[in-house]
């Protein structure tokens, strides 16, 4: 079934992004990407839009794609720390992390991750969830030294114009800045 698949990533010897999505993503889809070459090399895995993957099989890729460095994770993501902190250990090298749209993650998951990861760039998008500390909780944690992109989307009510300034100025690196209402 995922003959295809595998063939084209083992063919594909330059290749370290992919992107999964709107694609359905079983565990036997992981198990399959984890055997292939792309297990040392991949650096960008997209899930936006996946479909029925789990919380589970996004911590095995974290686990088991070595080089991974960009992760974007799909629409309306866990709301459990722990699943955070797990994603924070298993790839602690991780620096650029889009949370999903419609993410449901909280002041606390994001605590753990800007806390955790040394992040450089940082999607928002269209989260409900965070509260106004959602400013000093980026800028209070190590990842304020390291990042040097924002992209925020539907967020006006949280990046007022004064946070943004806030932000701009208490993140020293921070040169890139995306918002969209």
């Amino acid at each position: 079934r995922y003959a295809a698949i595998e063939a084209t990533a083992r063919a594909c010897v330059c290749a370290d992004e992919v992107s999964l999505s709107g694609c359905v993503v079983l565990p036997a889809l992981v198990d399959l990407l984890l055997r292939t070459p792309l297990r040392g090399r991949l650096r960008k895995l997209d899930l936006s839009y996946a479909k029925q993957i789990s919380d589970e099989s996004i911590l095995r890729c974290a686990r088991g794609f070595e080089a991974l460095r960009v992760l974007e994770l799909p629409s309306d993501c866990t709301v459990d720390p722990e699943f955070y902190r797990s994603l924070a250990q298993l790839r602690p090298t991780l620096t650029s992390l889009d949370l999903g749209r419609e993410s449901r993650a909280d002041d606390e998951c994001l605590r753990i991750l800007c806390e955790s990861l040394s992040l450089e760039h940082l999607t928002f998008p269209s989260m409900q969830d965070l509260s106004p500390a959602v400013i000093d909780i980026i800028l209070q944690s190590s990842s304020a030294q390291t990042l040097r992109g924002l992209r925020i989307y539907c967020m006006d009510e949280l990046f007022t114009p004064a946070n943004c300034l806030r932000l701009v100025r208490g993140c020293p690196l921070l040169s890139e800045f995306d918002e969209e209402s």
